[in-house]
């Protein structure tokens, strides 16, 4: 699914997306992370196992993900966490499960033991619909940003497309 959101090489060429020339989702910004003398050709070169690659190993394993019990929602985790950064996807887990029983984990943007308990501990349609309600209000709030406007309906489209 973050493949298909991602899509394959984008150029960005007229400087809208501050992470630069990107492949797979991978930006060069990003890449630099994990490659610091990393170039455009790395990510132009890029293919889609070293990508996968890169989002088990640096989106995946950290969240913990394999420990949500509802695959629907841990790949919209997953995509928000491509698209927002993980900290910002944490926290739009923990205020949807808040939503639904008020102080039942830290909103502290990381996924850990407690996070984990409540999200497996909901109903599963309930919690990946207040999931996108969260998303939807985050990306509404960003794109009031500078140039963000440009990808608001994107970023709508991208949310309501069912993993």
């Amino acid at each position: 699914m973050v493949l298909r959101h991602e899509g394959g090489l984008e150029r960005n060429e007229d400087g809208s997306d501050a992470g630069g020339i990107s492949n797979h989702g991978i930006s060069l910004r990003f890449y630099k992370t994990i490659k610091p003398d990393a170039t455009a050709w790395d990510i132009e070169s890029l293919s889609i196992t070293e990508a996968e690659d890169i989002y088990q190993r640096k989106f995946w394993i950290p969240m913990r993900l394999d420990e949500i019990e509802n695959q629907k929602l841990t790949n919209r985790v997953l995509d928000l966490a491509v698209n927002t950064g993980m900290r910002e996807a944490a926290l739009m887990l923990q205020r949807a499960l808040n939503s639904i029983h008020p102080k039942i984990c830290v909103i502290d943007g990381v996924i850990g033991i407690r996070t984990i308990a409540a999200a497996n501990g909901q109903n599963p349609d309930a919690l990946y619909n207040r999931l996108i309600l969260e998303a939807t209000k985050y990306y509404n709030e960003i794109s009031r940003l500078g140039k963000n406007h440009v990808f608001l309906d994107p970023w709508l489209i991208r949310l309501n497309d069912t993993p």
